[in-house]
């Protein structure tokens, strides 16, 4: 399944029997056409009158321009973003990436070249922990307290101060490895990125989408 079927197929199955909004859909034909009319004039034209405006009038009732070169998409800030549905979201693809490549393993006979006969998987044990361990915990506060340039590259030199302050090796890797993650997440939803609490429930949002899972491996429960 490649990537675009795989992400029409996830929308399916968040909408779940209320099925697709058409509105949404609406908005997104809108933004293309509007980002494609200066490179295909005419086409986009021809959409926008014929398809797109007697399409939207019946779920919108408002009048839309009679021409594109009229029609202004509405202004959105950054205020109107809600990162804590981008960060549940990127969280469900990450358990769902691990899900699958586990399943396979498990599949697979384990380790590379064992092929054991395996009994079939009927369910599947999904953990979470409802906070971050201590050490976790510890980074993301150091971190908080970082200078960032406007790139959202650390200016303050964390790294050298776990080296100082861990002696075990294995655990400054960890501690290393998870700080690195935790300013990645920042360059996209900023500081928030260092909260020792998610802005979401993650037991909620396993549950929600368990079908998905359900759908990926091909199994009947998930606990």
């Amino acid at each position: 399944m490649c990537i675009r079927d795989r992400y029409r197929e996830d929308y399916k199955a968040f909408c779940g029997t209320a099925g697709p909004r058409l509105d949404l859909i609406l908005k997104y034909i809108e933004v293309q056409i509007l980002l494609l009319h200066p490179i295909a004039p005419h086409l986009t034209e021809y959409i926008y009158r014929e398809h797109f405006v007697p399409a939207s009038q019946k779920v919108h009732n408002k009048l839309w321009p009679k021409f594109i070169l009229q029609h202004r998409l509405q202004d959105v800030s950054i205020q109107d973003i809600d990162y804590g549905k981008i960060r549940a979201y990127d969280y469900f693809k990450k358990v769902q990436r691990n899900v699958i490549l586990a399943f396979e393993k498990q599949k697979a006979g384990g380790k590379k070249g064992k092929q054991t006969e395996q009994q079939p998987i009927s369910t599947c044990y999904l953990f979470y922990s409802p906070e971050y361990p201590d050490w976790q915990t510890a980074i993301l506060e150091k971190l908080s307290k970082c200078e960032f340039n406007e790139n959202f590259d650390c200016i303050t030199d964390w790294k050298a101060q776990i080296k100082e302050e861990t002696q075990q090796q294995d655990v400054m890797k960890k501690q290393l490895q998870f700080g690195a993650f935790a300013i990645s997440e920042a360059k996209t939803v900023g500081k928030e990125a260092f909260d020792v609490k998610l802005p979401f429930d993650e037991a909620k949002v396993l549950e929600y989408h368990q079908d998905i899972i359900k759908r990926d491996i091909n199994i009947e429960n998930i606990q």
